[in-house]
């Protein structure tokens, strides 16, 4: 059993039928606390880097540090309630700008995928994760890969009124 992660609106809503994978979870729950051991910047900060974009929309639509506050104290006194239920609010960001960012990313890397073989691997594993970009490989969340993550998502946020508030949420 892993860590999962999911769209959420600001209604509540959310829906599992888009599937991100185990691969985008790890990659976007490091955003805000970087993997201490690894020698090279986060594989998905290399990947906007290398094609010339800002990632920082998920950075802030990352809640996965307000999670792990909550999750690690039993007795959280009410003003850390405060703080990390104010954390959660400021995740929320409109879906329009989160549905461009992607699109211009799937656009460039479609343009280059060499690009992505820059990448510096902190761990071996996620060589698969980025390796045929344009190819729906993999069964399970588990196995998919980073286009076909991209694909879902871009595809899940069409179907979204332009600017409803989205965030990640993780289960």
């Amino acid at each position: 059993m892993g860590l999962d992660i999911f769209i959420e609106t600001k209604n509540g809503n959310h829906e599992n039928y888009y599937e991100i994978s185990r691969g985008f979870c790890y990659q976007i729950s490091l955003l805000d606390e970087p993997d201490q051991s690894a020698k090279y910047p986060l594989e998905i900060q290399q990947v906007y880097t290398l094609y010339n974009l800002e990632y920082s929309i998920l950075k802030q639509m990352n809640t996965y540090r307000f999670r792990q506050q909550f999750m690690s104290e039993e007795n959280v006194p009410q003003e850390k309630l405060d703080e990390i239920q104010a954390g959660l609010s400021k995740a929320f960001q409109p879906s329009d700008q989160l549905k461009n960012n992607l699109k211009t990313l799937y656009s460039r890397i479609s343009e280059n995928p060499n690009l992505l073989n820059q990448i510096q691997l902190n761990h071996v594993w996620i060589k698969k994760y980025f390796d045929r970009f344009h190819e729906n490989i993999g069964e399970h969340l588990v196995d998919r890969n980073f286009g076909w993550d991209l694909r879902g998502i871009i595809h899940y946020l069409e179907k979204l009124p332009d600017g409803t508030l989205i965030r990640f949420g993780y289960v």
